[in-house]
This record gives structure tokens, sequence and C-alpha cells, in this order.
């Protein structure tokens, strides 16, 4: 038992004490073109944004619609 208990140690002593991970270097400063490509990128996304926030909102008015049509026969309330 003693010496299973000490392969099991010593194990994870050696796994525990492996190479250290190298650290990032910091990256190069940004060109002005690639600060106008993330401009351009931004806005883009943006638009792309709230045309889908748009058609989420008259997606979700429809079924609202619809459901209250469906519903609406069915149950009038307690």
């Amino acid at each position: 038992m003693f010496r299973l208990i000490t392969a099991l140690l010593a194990l994870t002593l050696l796994m525990a004490a492996g190479p250290a991970q190298r650290q990032p270097t910091p990256a190069s400063p940004p060109s002005s073109a690639a600060d106008a490509d993330a401009a351009a990128t931004a806005q883009k996304s943006q638009a792309t944004l709230e045309k889908n926030q748009k058609a989420g909102e008259a997606r979700d008015k429809a079924w609202d619609i619809k459901m209250k049509s469906t519903l609406g026969s069915v149950c009038r309330g307690c």
C-alpha cells in the first residue's frame, strides 16, 4: 500500500512540475488600414444587427397576432 501511494505521489509531482508555458508576446500596433477595415466591419455588423432585430420583432408580432386569433376562440380568460 505504501509503495502505491509513493508511486502515485511521485507521478503527481512529476506531472505538476511540467515545463512552463510560453507567455504571449504583445502584437505590433495595428496600422491605419487595419483601423479603417475594423471601422467598416463594425458598421456592417451594426447594420446587420439592427436588420436582424427588426426582422425578429416583426416575426414576434406576427406570431403574437396568430396565437391571439387562434387561442382567442378557445379561451376568454377566467
